[in-house]
Parts: C-alpha cells; structure tokens; sequence
C-alpha cells in the first residue's frame, strides 16, 4: 500500500515536491479523501484548475480520477490561475474547487490549494484531518461526472471590465509573469481592459527558466524595474506563479512594499468610504496602521495566510492585504474578497488613473519614509520551529526594551512609537521570518541586535540554522 508523506499536509495548503515527497498515487488518494468530505457535507461539485508546472496535468488527471470516484461532479477548469479558480467558484456558485500550485516555489513543487463554496478556504485542522482520512482509507463511493467549463476567461474578462476601463488613458505598463501560468493569461488581460503591456518572461514554461516567479525574489524584480524604465513604462507589475501575489514599481523602477502600497489605496477609499476598516497581517509597518486611523478609517492587524483574509474582505473590511503581496478587495466594493493579483493591479492602475495627472512616484512621495528590512528568512526545520518560537517569547517577554506585545501570529512587539520587531514561523517552509522597521538606520541597527539575541537565546544556532546573525548584516 503506498505511504503518504505526513509533512505535504499543511496549515493553508498541500504542498510537496515531486516525485519526492508528492506522487501521483497521492493526488489520487487526497481526491477520494477530499470528495469524501464534500459528500458528506452535502456538496456536489468541485471545480479544479491547475498550473503549468511539468507535472500538473499527470496530479490533475489522478485527483480529479479520486474526486470522481467518490461520486462528486469535477468541472475541468484546465490550465488555469488560482484567483481563476475562486472567481469560478463564487461566482457560478459551485460546491467547491481546488487550485492544483506551488505559487511562487521552484519548478519542482507542486501541491493544492482547497476551498469550499464562495472560494472559503479549507485549511488548517481540515487539511490535517484529511491525512488521517487518507490512512484510515476512510472514504465515500459513488460515480460523479466530468464537466469541462467553458469561456471562463470572458467570464473572469468581464467581471474585470465592468470595474476598470482603461482605454483612452494610454497607460503602458511592464509585465513580468516569470514564464508562470500568468503568462498565457494576465497579458491577454490587461490588453483587452485597453492597456499597452511590454512582456517579460511572459512565455510560459513550467520548468521556470529565469527562476522561481516569485516578487519577493530580488532579481524577479530587478528584471522589471529595468525594463519599466527602459520602455519608459507607468508602472511594472510582477505575478507570482499562480497570480495570487504582486510586485510593484513606479516609472523610476522604485520597488514598493505592499504595505506601503496599502496606504496608498486606504487614502484613494476611505473618502468615501468613512470609518471603513482595512485589514493588514502581522508583517505589516506600524506607520500604515496610523496612516489608516489619520485617514478615519480602522485597521485591525490579523494572522498571515489567505484563510484569515479572505473571511475579513467577504465581511466588513473594505480591503485585506498582507505584506508578501496578497490583495484581497472587498465585496463592499463590488469584488470577492480574494486574493487576486491582477485585479490588484488593476486597482493600483485606477487610483493612479484618477490621481489628478501625478505619477505614480509623486503619490507616493507624502508616506513616511522609515527604514526597515524585508522578509528575513531564517532556515529552520518544521520539527523545531514551535520549540523555537516558545522559547523567543519567553525571552522576549522579560526585556523592558519591548512592549505592545501581539502574540496572534508568532511575536510582534513595539521598541519605540515607530520601531517594531517580528519573529514569526513560517507555515509554508522550513523556516523562520523576521522583520525589523526604526525610524532611522541607528534604530534598526539596534532592533537587529535585540532580534538576534533573541534567535541566538532560543538556539538557533549552526545545529538548527545558519548564524542568524548573518541575516542582519
């Protein structure tokens, strides 16, 4: 009997590498261990898509065959992005879908993403429990049929056209796609919404030539930034492999974080939308939660991971985005809650549209200019990571340097009125995250050496990591 490997099943998703710690035979089994729940929920259908890494379409034929033999409907979205896929759900009122990706890892992953009706995620315990289904062989029998959708992209199209029209503003604009799936997608996109777009890397290739699409990754956005400036482009969008998470930089190839970015569109939205609330994750500045509050707006700081966003932005907030790059526009204002790079874009496109004839650098030149690190990813095994992370905040909690501590997300605590620290564990890799944001470079420096003394007491040392204190150099 084949063995499925325990560590693929995640907190938001299924992910492993191929033919390594992912198999076809799994595909299978997570499809009749998947349907199984859907029946016995009362659903009926689910719609799948898939990526364009090399072995997508060997995963989707054996788990849509497990889907199947459970007795639930699989309506074939083929090759298709992820925020594809929950449009399709939601809006055509489907049971649930599955989104087969790895996102933004290399050419050798690949995994699932699942959602129940109005694309609500399937995530943590579920996924969990749905390893136990599997060996138990705890599953439902039935004969379900495959239903092949049609004119998904016009419908997606429309949707679009109906919030954005571009035509008429001349609006040029660099897209790099990384050869993902967004290639053969996001380009037809923003050309049809009347936008002229300078490709690049938007061939696409499942093995990822020029690396993994990802907008975190320094030179993926490097490449744009040259480009933008060379074709004297607006704007430079990046996409990550399954278009659920952007980059952006402005005519002079300045690269902005997402929190930076959210500042700008809580100013275009909280005008006419008074006291509107805005979520933003743990990684997000301390400066964009005041900006919200001058602006009269609330901002309410949640856990990272699209499963704690996408119910804020089908609620009550107007918009939630994390710092990685995930925008999820509110169905108060006409979308779906969800996690939607191009439709970000689009939004980033509109403001600038209707921002008085300024370049996008001229928006953004009044947000607070504060020194900060990105992301810092610190390696870590899975099997020590909460060991690791207990024994932070259990250092962390005895220095009078800290205060404001927020613990719903591994550790965030305040130095200063502007200075903030963030230790958290990474729920998609093998490893720890940090963030450090001062005032100046004096303040950062010293948030550094609080946050490595930190790492260091919790043992993250060359046995379980590399020195941490390389990271902040």
């Amino acid at each position: 009997m084949h063995n499925i490997v325990k560590e693929i099943f995640r907190n938001y998703d299924i992910r492993g590498v191929y033919n390594e710690t992912l198999f076809d035979e799994d595909a299978f089994l997570i499809g009749k261990a998947f349907g199984s729940v859907l029946v016995k929920r009362g659903a009926k259908n689910c719609a799948v898509g898939y990526d364009n890494r090399l072995s997508s379409s060997a995963l989707f034929a054996k788990y849509c065959g497990g889907l199947l033999s459970t007795g639930i409907d699989v309506i074939d979205l083929g090759e298709c992005l992820t925020p594809l896929v929950k449009f399709y759900v939601y809006e055509t009122k489907r049971d649930a879908g599955t989104s087969l990706t790895a996102s933004h890892n290399p050419a050798e992953y690949n995994g699932f993403k699942l959602m129940l009706e109005n694309a609500r995620p399937f995530y943590g315990n579920d996924i969990l429990d749905l390893y136990d289904d599997e060996i138990k062989g705890d599953f439902v029998t039935g004969t379900g049929k495959l239903i092949k959708a049609d004119d998904l992209l016009e419908l997606y199209t429309r949707f679009l056209s109906a919030r954005f029209d571009f035509k008429g503003k001349e609006f040029k604009v660099a897209l790099n796609c990384g050869n993902g799936t967004a290639s053969n997608f996001a380009p037809k996109i923003l050309c049809d919404l009347g936008v002229e777009v300078v490709e690049v890397n938007c061939v696409s290739n499942g093995s990822f030539p020029n690396g993994a699409p990802d907008p975190e990754r320094p030179d993926f956005m490097q490449v744009l930034k040259e480009k933008v400036v060379q074709e004297k482009c607006h704007l430079g969008f990046g996409l990550d492999g399954d278009s659920d998470r952007f980059g952006l930089v402005d005519e002079n190839g300045t690269h902005y974080e997402s929190d930076t970015l959210m500042m700008l569109l809580a100013q275009f939205l909280l005008p006419t939308h008074p006291r509107g609330l805005i979520c933003c994750d743990v990684k997000s500045s301390l400066a964009l939660v005041k900006k919200v509050h001058e602006l009269g707006g609330e901002c309410k700081i949640i856990k990272t991971g699209y499963p704690y966003h996408i119910p804020q932005a089908q609620g009550d907030a107007l918009f939630s985005a994390e710092f990685s790059g995930h925008f999820f526009l509110g169905t108060k204002l006409g979308f779906y809650g969800l996690d939607d790079a191009i439709a970000a874009a689009c939004t980033m496109l509109k403001v600038l549209s209707e921002g008085g004839g300024k370049k996008f650098s001229q928006l953004m030149e009044k947000f607070p200019k504060l020194y900060h690190t990105s992301e810092v990813k610190i390696d870590c095994a899975d099997d020590v990571k909460m060991e690791v992370m207990a024994a932070i905040v259990k250092k962390a909690q005895l220095s009078k340097q800290i205060k404001d501590i927020l613990t719903i997300d591994g550790f965030r605590a305040n130095v200063s009125d502007v200075g903030w620290f963030l230790i958290r564990a990474s729920n998609t890799g093998h490893y720890i995250t940090a963030r450090v944001e001062g005032q100046d470079q004096g303040e950062v420096a010293r948030i550094k050496s609080l946050v490595t003394d930190l790492l260091m007491s919790a043992g993250i040392q060359t046995n379980v990591v590399k020195d941490a204190s390389v990271y902040f150099s």
